[in-house]
């Protein structure tokens, strides 16, 4: 979208317009920035012309024809005075319009309601359009505001339905795990079972194997007395 707007109600002021509105928007333009913006070759009638020369030479004769001489007369930002030409073809005019649309320069026609003011020429910046534009843009930003709260709609209610899920889920996990930790016990407790059997059993077995090595013990110190009690008796 541009972002300046010509309206004139005559050709000659639109081309006057169009400069204008760029000298708008590059306010410190010099006569050969403004030749390199407007190349002399968009006017093929010039034969070798310049669209801009300096007004101390040309005494406003640049626009002869237009039975107004002097109406091309531009003031630059130093305070130099330039003329161009202003009489264009309609091809040469098609192409200084694709020209000035790539500097965001847009040319429209007049409203009929619209005043045009002394200098032929009206130029609107895009904040300043028209009251139905306006409305136009906040009837599509409250459109937009109404699509974000539906969206944000939709992305709680599927959040909440995300959570619901999840701690769902994490029921079924706790129930899981609680299952698992009480098989977990009553393995780890039949083992436990298993091992004081075992113990108790080694301990038995101990104690039996120490009862018969004090029973084998107390036998042949039983022995030993007796054969020393017989040689004795033999001895007498």
């Amino acid at each position: 979208m541009a972002k300046l707007k010509v309206y004139g109600r005559v050709r000659d002021r639109v081309v006057l317009g169009i400069v204008n509105a760029y000298m708008a928007s590059h306010p410190n333009a010099t006569l050969d920035e403004l030749s390199e913006a407007f190349p002399n070759e968009l006017n093929a009638t010039l034969k070798g012309g310049r669209i801009f020369r300096d007004a101390a030479e040309t005494n406003g004769m640049v626009s002869c024809g237009t039975k107004e001489p002097g109406l091309g007369i531009l003031t630059l930002a130093n305070g130099k005075r330039i003329e161009m030409v202003v009489q264009w073809t309609d091809e040469d005019y098609s192409k200084l319009k694709a020209r000035a649309e790539t500097f965001g320069i847009e040319v429209e026609e007049p409203r009929t309601d619209m005043e045009i003011p002394e200098e032929g020429f009206k130029i609107e910046r895009m904040e300043s359009l028209s009251v139905e534009a306006k409305k136009e843009n906040e009837r599509g930003e409250r459109e937009m505001t109404g699509n974000q709260k539906h969206l944000l709609h939709l992305l709680l209610t599927l959040l909440l339905l995300f959570t619901i899920l999840l701690f769902s889920r994490g029921n079924a996990n706790d129930a899981d795990e609680i299952a698992q930790y009480r098989k977990q016990n009553m393995t780890e407790h039949s083992v436990d079972l298993h091992r004081l059997a075992a113990e108790q059993r080694r301990q038995e077995k101990e104690s039996y194997e120490r009862y018969q090595d004090e029973q084998v013990k107390l036998a042949e110190e039983i022995a030993r007395d007796t054969r020393e009690a017989f040689h004795s008796l033999i001895k007498q």
